[in-house]
């Protein structure tokens, strides 16, 4: 690529990030959920993943190619120029943009993709507003605190939302086998753990409830930021 090709154009539109600590917290069908949210409350939003789609769906857009087998900063320069071309073709108010690939390592045996996916986006791609998903644990407020620090360092963004699935880490397996072994949980004990943070930016996305009150979240955190923009 000629050197006067590697500009990098704004994204206007407003950019909302779900990312995970693990790849094993990505579930599509919860993007598409929150997109149909958007959606039903009168936003045009456009879903972006950094997966392969099987089927074509409208106003869904795959950035694999550009991500996989490697990263380059070509291949990011050309991502940033398809999305802007897309900004420019639809009027979308929302890009959505959920990331498969995890966001940190787990010590040095289980390494995953290290954020360097979460990152690389980043540069080209600025969120304003950003749901983290973790596993579920027996958290205490400072332990949220220290999970979204770790993230930011990464992502150079702090952490709006907070989304607490029902799986947890078994650590016994995932060492054996260097990789995330997960299992579920019942619900009852996320409940217990959201309750015991008191924290109205920690969800458990679970459910439609839940679903539309982080939809109207995120509009508010959007709408706030666009007032701090314009002052």
């Amino acid at each position: 690529m000629k050197e006067v090709n590697r500009e990098l154009f704004d994204i206007d539109t407003s950019i909302v990030y779900v990312i995970g600590l693990s790849e094993v917290l990505y579930n599509f069908q919860l993007l598409f959920d929150l997109k149909n949210c958007f959606e039903e409350k009168g936003y045009k939003a456009a879903l972006f993943t950094d997966t392969l789609t099987k089927d074509e769906m409208d106003d869904v857009y795959s950035l694999h190619e550009y991500l996989d087998p490697e990263i380059s900063s070509e291949k990011l320069v050309i991502a940033n120029r398809y999305m802007k071309e897309i900004e420019i073709t639809h009027n979308y108010d929302l890009f959505l943009v959920g990331i498969e690939k995890g966001t940190v390592s787990f010590g040095r045996e289980i390494l995953e993709d290290m954020g360097l996916t979460v990152y690389s986006i980043s540069r080209i791609l600025h969120p304003d507003c950003v749901v983290l998903q973790i596993f579920w644990g027996d958290y205490e407020k400072e332990d949220i605190k220290k999970i979204e620090q770790e993230t930011e360092q990464i992502l150079g963004e702090e952490i709006d939302f907070i989304n607490i699935r029902n799986k947890a880490v078994d650590l016994n397996e995932s060492l054996k086998k260097n990789e995330i072994i997960s299992f579920e949980i019942e619900k009852k004990l996320v409940d217990s753990t959201m309750r015991g943070l008191k924290n109205e930016c920690i969800f458990a996305l679970d459910s439609q409830n839940e679903i539309e009150r982080l939809t109207e979240a995120i509009i508010t955190r959007l709408q706030n930021y666009v007032e701090i923009e314009r002052v």
